[in-house]
């Protein structure tokens, strides 16, 4: 997890809100096209744990944002949710959640990858909408 995200975490006080401002906070957001939103929840709530669900393929949608909120997590953050989850989510009434956008979400784990194969002199053409802040 970078700095800032980290940071806001560790707040003893931390909001919802100041884990989307951290997260919004980062380059690869900067540079998006979308921008990080509370789907569910609100930013005036606390934040004291947090899990940022992002896997292979989709980060779990209902069952496992509800999981998480039944055993502790009050904010779940994820890359994307389909339109049916979220509204369970919202009838449940428990939680919040933060989306980054799918795109913004990938580059997040991608461009220290390729920063470390740059660093290694190979050369690395990235496509399919890779978000690359300016350096």
């Amino acid at each position: 997890m970078r700095d800032a995200v980290g940071e806001a975490l560790a707040r003893p006080r931390a909001t919802v809100e100041d884990v989307v401002a951290a997260l919004a906070a980062l380059p690869e957001m900067r540079a998006a096209a979308t921008r990080v939103l509370i789907l569910h929840g609100s930013g005036a709530n606390p934040a004291r744990n947090v899990a940022i669900a992002h896997g292979a393929l989709t980060n779990g949608g209902y069952a496992v944002a509800r999981a998480c909120f039944e055993h502790g997590v009050d904010t779940v953050v994820y890359i994307h949710i389909d339109g049916p989850d979220l509204q369970r989510l919202r009838a449940d009434g428990r939680g919040n959640l933060i989306v980054t956008g799918h795109l913004a979400g990938d580059s997040l784990g991608f461009t220290p990858f390729l920063a470390a194969l740059r660093a290694r002199g190979l050369e690395v053409t990235t496509f399919s909408g890779v978000i690359e802040p300016p350096a």
